[in-house]
């Protein structure tokens, strides 16, 4: 009899070896556990978007041009469609023409407007992207 070996009478109380299909569940787990763990990981914590927010309550277009001394520093939400794309050296002026948005954060195709305004952005914007026609929401804090 060997010194690692329970002597015959004492078979009862050695554990059983645990086989190749008692261990798969455990390895399951552990993949599962730890995949959840990567995704956890992995998640992104949701940004605040201006564009998308219903209940954003800055001033209109209109409302703004009637007294713009009391909106300077005022964050702002308009959309419309493209006028004009004026490219200059280090920045692009869009000449906007006003539509109201919609529930949605998107401009209304509609056949009123509080006019136009002009949105400067730095840099260069393509004029064959921001073509005329097209619909834009400007946002700015």
């Amino acid at each position: 009899m060997s010194e690692n070996r329970l002597p015959d009478y004492l078979d009862h109380l050695r554990a059983p070896r645990p086989t190749m299909n008692q261990k798969l569940p455990f390895r399951w787990l552990g993949l599962l556990l730890l995949l959840g763990w990567l995704a956890g990981c992995a998640t992104v914590p949701p940004v605040y978007d201006p564009i998308q927010d219903a209940n954003f309550q800055g001033p209109t277009l209109a409302v703004a041009r009637a007294r713009p001394e009391a909106y300077l520093q005022t964050r702002v939400r308009w959309s419309g469609a493209i006028a004009r794309v004026d490219n200059r050296r280090e920045e692009t002026w869009l000449e906007i023409v006003e539509q109201p948005l919609g529930e949605n954060g998107r401009p209304t195709r509609a056949d009123a407007s509080a006019g136009r305004f002009l949105a400067r952005f730095p840099g260069f914007l393509d004029p064959a992207i921001y073509a005329a026609g097209r619909s834009i929401q400007w946002w700015v804090r």
